[in-house]
């Protein structure tokens, strides 16, 4: 049995960084928001925007307490081009450019979810929002050589102001 010692004491150790390792986690500086939950219910969300919760954090085995890892960065997306009337009837075709961010990350883990289905939401009401608002100017406001007279800075600002209230409070992004 004493020539055995040695191994016993490595598998031990073997399996107490394996625990370790299981119930450790890191919130890394100003790219993670990490949702802890217990059952299923958040208990605990932790942003790496805030020097205070960045760094080593420890919770229970998987089946009790489980971490859901969100990226903090800005994520970007253009929509394709696609075809609107304006107040005068003429038809233009154009693009929005859109950049968010998740600001709420309970509400997110709870309204969607997932990156992909939230973009895909986000998606959808900036393209509806883009739509309403074409529809509130002449093309000769949208598309002229005479700056004075262009108002897309303004299309844009009605596009924001239509879109982040409901994605906020809805989704819990910005």
């Amino acid at each position: 049995m004493r020539k055995h010692i040695g191994m016993v004491v490595l598998a031990v150790l073997v399996l107490l960084l394996l625990l370790v390792y299981t119930v450790a986690f890191q919130v890394s500086q100003l790219t993670d928001l990490v949702v802890v939950t217990t059952f299923g219910k958040t208990t605990e969300v932790l942003s790496g925007r805030d020097a205070n919760q960045a760094g080593l954090h420890f919770k229970a085995l998987y089946p009790i307490q489980e971490e859901v890892r969100y990226d903090a960065r800005t994520f970007l997306f253009e929509d394709v081009l696609d075809q609107t009337l304006t107040k005068d009837k003429k038809s233009i075709v154009g693009s929005v450019f859109c950049a968010w961010r998740i600001e709420d990350a309970n509400r997110f883990l709870s309204a969607v979810g997932k990156v992909a289905e939230a973009e895909d939401r986000i998606r959808k009401a900036v393209r509806a929002a883009k739509t309403r608002a074409f529809t509130n100017w002449d093309l000769a406001d949208l598309i002229n050589t005479d700056r004075e007279r262009m108002k897309l800075p303004k299309v844009e600002e009605q596009i924001a102001a239509d879109v982040s209230p409901g994605l906020r409070a809805d989704y819990g992004v910005q």
